[in-house]
């Protein structure tokens, strides 16, 4: 049976005590949201109905750059029907005091005309694990051929090294660049270091 995107699902399919909201993954429009979202966004219904998901969480890094934007990581995941592990961001609020955030997410796959569902489940975080912002999204391989770039190792050598093509190294490079929001290696291996210290 499909799942009509109306609120009312949701409500009777579970209970969380953290913030949860509901982004349609083709238009990335909220389409469903709990109390508990509300609170910690310091929002309102009205402004969360139908708003663009990265209107509604103003999510950025530690540096300040936009996690949530449109086409983000996480939307680009859920179309191809891969999940992203739990991260950490700045959400934005409407009184404007920023809170830091631990962000899980649920894919509901294809039930409806419109396409799936991306669950975000938050909660508030008072400490931060060193390491967790954007590069939570790298995946196992990713990280690895990034570590061995920032030791300064040449791409055709990561290649060899790991027994792959050097294709497949630019590819991953590629998927480095845009799940991080940054245009270069240098910039890449920058942000590495850079939260490695924090």
């Amino acid at each position: 049976m499909p799942l009509p995107l109306t609120p009312a699902p949701f409500s009777q399919w579970f209970r969380t005590a953290d913030g949860a909201v509901a982004v349609d993954v083709r238009t990335q429009k909220v389409v469903w949201w709990n109390r508990e979202a509300l609170r910690i966004l310091g929002s309102s219904s009205r402004r969360l109905r139908g708003a663009a998901c990265y209107r509604v969480f103003c999510g950025k890094n530690r540096t300040g750059r936009a996690l949530c934007r449109r086409n983000c990581a996480v939307v680009r995941a859920a179309r191809a029907g891969r999940t992203v592990r739990d991260f950490d961001m700045i959400v934005g609020s409407k009184s404007g005091r920023d809170a830091w955030v631990n962000m899980s997410l649920l894919l509901v796959p294809k039930q409806s005309p419109r396409g799936g569902v991306i669950l975000h489940l938050f909660r508030k975080i008072q400490s931060r694990e060193p390491g967790a912002g954007a590069e939570s999204f790298l995946t196992a391989r990713e990280n690895e051929i990034l570590s061995k770039l920032a030791e300064g190792i040449p791409s055709r050598e990561i290649a060899v090294r790991f027994g792959i093509r050097y294709a497949t190294i630019r590819t991953h490079i590629q998927h480095i660049l845009s799940k991080l929001g940054v245009r270069s290696i240098l910039q890449a291996i920058l942000h590495l270091q850079y939260c490695a210290r924090a």
